[in-house]
């Protein structure tokens, strides 16, 4: 089986040139282009699933032609699986709001959207999804959190996570592979761009589960674990 991964795309528009044909902002065509182009090679190498790492847009309330262009771009992917979850750019800002996500995946029946870390059977694999963690939701069920130091209480949060994904990870079926699909930071990542590095919770390396594929979001570059042995 054939899996395809996609990750942070951020479908924005970035400058002041317009395409002549449609007047819409021309960097923003391009990242639909990029997307489509991603998607279709994934079915044309005849991939089953598409796995959408987080960060569709670039911001929680996208309008109407950019959700029509990752809609667009997404169309070409024929019979794939498509499933996905929430990066930081994709979540709601009040509680009561749906995710960026949302109105895209719903024009696609059948497709999954993780809005929590969770296992998902895929029948010949097994898939762990870990959004992009929610801060305030981790730090209320840690005692005293409010009193440790920023740094203090973000290694007590990256400890909760990793718990959750042991447990996760010990549900998996021993028999089939196992995938991790996450949106957040390595201690170890090698940091580029305008990345949150400096809010975000770090899982340390070295304690994330042995998964068959581990395949992050957020980071924007390249990354090798080999010299840690990972």
């Amino acid at each position: 089986m054939k899996i395809a991964i996609i990750c942070d795309p951020h479908l924005k528009p970035e400058g002041s040139k317009r395409d002549e044909a449609t007047g819409l902002n021309a960097r923003f065509l391009d990242r639909v282009k990029s997307l489509e182009w991603a998607v279709n090679d994934a079915r044309e190498r005849g991939c089953e699933y598409l796995l959408f790492g987080g960060d569709l847009f670039n911001d929680s309330k996208p309008v109407p032609y950019q959700i029509m262009g990752a809609i667009e771009a997404l169309s070409v992917k024929g019979g794939m699986m498509l499933i996905g979850i929430e990066g930081n750019h994709d979540m709601p800002r009040a509680a009561n709001e749906a995710t960026a996500l949302a109105p895209v995946f719903a024009a696609f029946p059948g497709a999954g959207l993780s809005y929590r870390p969770e296992l998902i059977d895929c029948s010949a694999f097994s898939l762990v999804t870990l959004p992009y963690p929610r801060r305030a939701q981790l730090a209320a069920a840690l005692p005293n959190y409010s009193e440790l130091s920023r740094e203090e209480g973000d290694k007590l949060l990256a400890a909760a996570l990793i718990d959750i994904l042991r447990g996760l990870h010990a549900q998996c079926d021993p028999a089939k592979p196992s995938i991790l699909l996450a949106h957040t930071s390595i201690d170890v990542s090698e940091i580029r761009g305008s990345i949150m590095a400096d809010r975000d919770i770090c899982l340390p390396l070295r304690e994330i589960p042995d998964f068959t594929v581990a395949a992050f979001g957020h980071i924007h570059a390249y990354q090798t674990f080999a010299k840690y042995d990972r």
